[in-house]
């Protein structure tokens, strides 16, 4: 990408008509600083949605077209020389920003219509330019089209929270400033950051998603602000881990995955979750299924560890007994059938095969579980694989679970796990 960023700025290009008059100046601009940044930074590119403008003490947008801009609910990117204001895509996934986008324009009933307007800061004075852009600004294709009063609530809402409730909890520069160890400042930190996001955010998901049921516009609005959403949580999240302090916090680390991971099952499962002939609670149930069986193998494998741990304590008491001169020991009576060396190997062997069965369990419980290093380009710590794995009683209304399996199997253990099998978010608030 950077090369053909240089590329650009050494051909001469012939950019065809077009009602915006998109020139050939315009063009290598959207290409490199909108475009090409935006598959660079992925989720870390950084652009406002018009009815944030306010919210972010934005003050130098031009103020005739800010309203309608606002309005269209449109995307707003930045640059040196120009204002690119662009329409949120229709299709989750899928790059508002892309160039064919950007280029396109549908002629209907003799009117054109587009995705995206370039307006240029030296002419934002002009009366003349202030007229055309006007008119220009209602061609835009928009998703906020008769959209569910509830819906555009919900949306207003969660956004007010990123700025007034998410980023004040995280961003404190305090970190120790109670006295307290920066280890349980971070995760105090975390965990009320994931309080906060359970009880305002995530409870009011499953009747939003009852409510967007009937309509394609409202599925769409719902779908594009909760990623939305989601993006700027872990922007958020990114820029709290880079504080020396919490670079490395394992709670922290565990946060971002969560977030990414529960907007993946988002994505995964819109089919199901739209399907008018499957309930909020049958999808619920479904998703369920697979932390209950990784439950079910797991406490399997506490009880066959609990007893391999028990074996191992009477064969080193017999050892101790003999080394001591035991008469009983010496004359082998109470000998173990089994040796400490073969205890060991049972022990690594336990292990072993928890650790194929979650690998087998996010195979046959796909849309369940995410294999977050597999199906996302998020890579957080290369020596672990990252399983996201829906919660069984509350589905797509919480953070998914997550299980760390380190790539070197031989330092893998069954208790290692426990905290991440059975966290429960209302049972930590007051643990730390």
């Amino acid at each position: 990408m950077y090369e053909f960023s240089d590329w650009l700025d050494t051909i001469k290009l012939e950019m065809p008509k077009s009602v915006r008059q998109i020139n050939e100046r315009i063009f290598k601009i959207f290409t490199k600083e909108v475009f090409i940044k935006s598959l660079i930074q992925g989720r870390d590119f950084r652009y406002l949605e018009a009815v944030d403008l306010d919210l972010y003490g934005v003050t130098h947008f031009p103020a005739f077209i800010q309203k309608e801009a606002s309005n269209r609910k449109l995307l707003i990117v930045e640059t040196k020389h120009i204002w690119f204001i662009v329409s949120p895509s229709e299709t989750l996934g899928s790059n508002p920003f892309s160039l064919r986008r950007f280029l396109a324009e549908d002629i209907t009933g003799g009117f054109a219509y587009f995705n995206g307007l370039a307006l240029t800061k030296s002419l934002c004075d002009k009366p003349e330019v202030q007229e055309v852009m006007l008119k220009f600004v209602n061609r835009i294709f928009s998703l906020d089209r008769n959209i569910s009063d509830e819906l555009k609530k919900y949306a207003i809402h969660i956004r007010k929270m990123v700025k007034e409730q998410f980023t004040p909890i995280l961003l404190d520069s305090k970190f120790t400033a109670d006295g307290s160890s920066a280890e349980k400042t971070i995760a105090r930190r975390i965990i009320k950051f994931e309080e906060l996001l359970t009880s305002s955010v995530l409870r009011q998901l499953p009747t939003m998603i009852s409510i967007a049921k009937n309509s394609e516009f409202d599925q769409e609005f719902l779908f594009h602000r909760l990623n939305g959403f989601f993006n700027e949580l872990l922007i958020l999240i990114k820029n709290f881990r880079m504080h020396p302090l919490a670079r490395h916090a394992f709670v922290a680390q565990h946060l971002q995955l969560r977030v990414l991971a529960l907007d993946v099952l988002i994505q995964k499962n819109r089919g199901a979750i739209f399907d008018p002939t499957i309930s909020t609670e049958e999808l619920r149930e479904k998703l369920g299924e697979a932390m209950n069986d990784i439950r079910e193998s797991y406490e399997e494998g506490l009880n066959n560890m609990a007893e391999i741990e028990e074996l191992i304590a009477n064969t080193k008491a017999y050892d101790d007994k003999k080394a001591s001169g035991g008469f009983f020991a010496k004359l082998g009576f109470g000998k173990p059938k089994y040796t400490m060396e073969e205890l060991r190997e049972a022990k690594q062997e336990l292990n072993e095969e928890f650790f194929v069965e979650i690998v087998r369990l996010a195979k046959k419980h796909k849309q369940a579980i995410v294999y977050v290093e597999y199906e996302t380009d998020f890579e957080i710590n290369e020596d672990y694989r990252h399983y996201a794995i829906a919660n069984e009683s509350y589905g797509l209304a919480r953070l998914p679970y997550i299980i760390a399996l380190p790539e070197d199997r031989e330092t893998f253990s069954l208790e290692a796990l426990k905290d991440d099998v059975y966290w429960e978010i209302f049972d930590q608030i007051y643990n730390v």
